[in-house]
């Protein structure tokens, strides 16, 4: 099965790892996360911004225009 997370980007179900807000509060731990994982070239973006989300999976992290609740929501149907 798979989760849309916007434009033509869908990922695995089985290789998500966790579904994270991106928004002006977001802790500075994320930040730092996020930094180095675009510094080792994981990161991609699913479409042009503004992103709500980020995506994490086994191999990358992925930015969406998608807010973190719809995309839960619809792990959630898929049973993940």
């Amino acid at each position: 099965m798979f989760i849309h997370l916007g434009g033509d980007t869908a990922v695995r179900a089985k290789d998500l790892i966790g579904i994270f807000p991106l928004d002006d509060r977001a802790d500075w731990n994320n930040q730092a996360f996020l930094t180095r994982a675009a510094e080792s070239g994981r990161v991609f973006a699913v479409e042009a911004g503004p992103y709500k989300s980020f995506v994490v999976t086994v191999d990358r992290i992925y930015y969406s225009p998608i807010s973190s609740a719809t995309l839960k929501r619809r792990a959630r149907r898929l049973g993940v």
